[in-house]
C-alpha cells in the first residue's frame, strides 16, 4: 500500500512540472520578436489643444476689381499624435469672430464686416463655427498632404490641403495656404457662376486662407 501511495504522488508531480513548464512556454511566446516596453511607450498616443492666442488666421477675398482681407479666429480643437507623429484632428474656427484689415476702422469696415456675416455668405450667428476635421497625414513632395471634411455652414465636403508641419516635444505648428470655394457651402453671392451681368461687382468664388496653427 505504502508502495503504491509513493507511485501515485510521484506521477502527480511530474505531471505537475511538465504543465508549469508548458505555461512558461506559451508565456515567453506571447511577445513578438524585438518587442519592447520602450516601443510601447513611443507609441503611446497623446493630445495637443489648439491655441487661440497664438493662432493666426488671415483670410482674403477678390473681386474683379480689387480684394478684402481680415482676421478670423479660432474656437478650439485639437490634434492628435501617435509616436511623435500627427494623425488626426480638429479645428475649429469662430465664425462671428470675422474682422477686416483693409478698411480704416468706422462705418465702411463695419458694413463689410456685417455683411460677411449676414445670410449673404457666412451667416455667422446661425452658424457660429466651421470646421476642419482631419483623419489623414502623411508626407508628399516635401510638405505635408492632410485630407478630411471641411464644413462652412451647412454643409460638409471631403477637403484637402498641403501644410508645413513642425512637431516638438510639447507643441505641433501648421503653417500653409489653401484656397476654398465658397460655393460648394452654398454661398452664391456674387458669384458669376450663377448670376449674369455682374460686371466688375463680380466677386471670385474662391477665397484664401492663410494659416498658422499652434497646437500645445
Amino acid at each position: 500500500r505504502n508502495m503504491k501511495a509513493i507511485l501515485m504522488l510521484t506521477i502527480l508531480m511530474v505531471s505537475s512540472c511538465g504543465n508549469t513548464e508548458g505555461k512558461k512556454h506559451t508565456h515567453s511566446n506571447s511577445h513578438k520578436p524585438g518587442h519592447s516596453h520602450a516601443q510601447e511607450t513611443n507609441g503611446i498616443a497623446d493630445t495637443l489643444w489648439v491655441n487661440k492666442v497664438e493662432s493666426k488666421v488671415q483670410w482674403i477675398g477678390k473681386k474683379m476689381v480689387g480684394k478684402h482681407d481680415g482676421h478670423v479666429e479660432l474656437a478650439g480643437g485639437f490634434i492628435a499624435r501617435k509616436g511623435g507623429v500627427i494623425t488626426n484632428g480638429e479645428i475649429l474656427v469662430n465664425m462671428q469672430s470675422i474682422s477686416v484689415d483693409d478698411i480704416e476702422a468706422g462705418k465702411w469696415n463695419t458694413k463689410l464686416v456685417n455683411h460677411l456675416k449676414n445670410d449673404d455668405f457666412f451667416n455667422s450667428e446661425k452658424y457660429p463655427t466651421a470646421k476642419f476635421v482631419f483623419d489623414s497625414v502623411h508626407d508628399e513632395e516635401g510638405s505635408t498632404h492632410i485630407h478630411g471634411e471641411l464644413t462652412i455652414r451647412d454643409k460638409t465636403k471631403p477637403f484637402e490641403m498641403f501644410a508645413t508641419l513642425l512637431v516638438e516635444e510639447d507643441k505641433s505648428i501648421a503653417m500653409g495656404s489653401v484656397e476654398i470655394d465658397r460655393t460648394s457651402f452654398g454661398i452664391k453671392y456674387g458669384s458669376g457662376k450663377f448670376f449674369e451681368g455682374l460686371g466688375d461687382k463680380m466677386i471670385l468664388d474662391n477665397f484664401t486662407l492663410n494659416f498658422n496653427i499652434v497646437a500645445n
